[in-house]
């Protein structure tokens, strides 16, 4: 007579958490996005207090574009802008256009866009 092998596998013991955590995944994923996004509005346009100099550069950039179509240097809509001596890139300025657009040109519409993106 042959013996037979028990073929079923044994799995870890799942804690209590553990099981909690897979059973409402939905739940825990829309908890740790409001909670990341109420940590990002705390004092938004507060803190740091003061643009810092890409913030500014960008924002005027932005300005620029919208209202006369050319960047600080008079070049018509560059794909790089010619700032510091290096270059920065143009992504953020045209993100920033319809922030600039519909708010103005503050602390609110220049970081808006970066608060969007990083949630």
């Amino acid at each position: 007579m042959t013996a037979q092998t028990n073929t079923k596998e044994t799995a870890a013991p799942r804690t209590c958490l553990s099981e909690l955590l897979i059973r409402h995944e939905k739940a825990v994923v829309a908890f740790l996005l409001i909670l990341a996004v109420t940590a990002r509005l705390v004092a938004f346009t507060k803190l740091p207090a003061d643009l810092n100099p890409d913030e500014a550069s960008a924002g005027y950039e932005a300005w620029s574009l919208l209202h006369y179509g050319i960047d600080r240097s008079g070049n018509h809509w560059p794909v790089l802008l010619a700032s510091w001596g290096s270059g920065q890139n143009i992504l953020y300025t045209l993100l920033t256009i319809p922030f600039v657009a519909v708010l103005g040109l503050n602390m609110l519409s220049l970081r808006l866009p970066a608060f969007l993106c990083g949630v």
